[in-house]
């Protein structure tokens, strides 16, 4: 399963990635990739691939731009996205 989370820098969306990358069947169905959004990418980040539980790996990227960059936005859900957090 896909997942773009929206202010993935933030309080909260820091709080499900660390949740997602802990458990990442946490959702019903394995995780496959993750892309994290937002107008910062926080200093702790990390462009790497994961390791959830188990040794499930999955994608992880994330996108620096603003949610009314309509090019940035069309870029990241390009591929298909099964689930927004937003």
């Amino acid at each position: 399963m896909k997942v773009l989370i929206t202010g993935a820098g933030g309080f909260v969306g820091q709080k499900l990635v660390a949740r997602l990358r802990r458990d990442p069947g946490a959702l019903g169905r394995p995780l496959t990739e993750l892309v994290m959004f937002d107008v910062k990418v926080p200093a702790s980040a990390s462009a790497a691939d994961a390791s959830g539980i188990g040794g499930a790996c999955f994608a992880e990227r994330w996108v620096e731009a603003s949610l009314v960059d309509a090019a940035a936005l069309g870029a990241a859900l390009r591929g298909g996205i099964d689930v927004v957090f937003h």
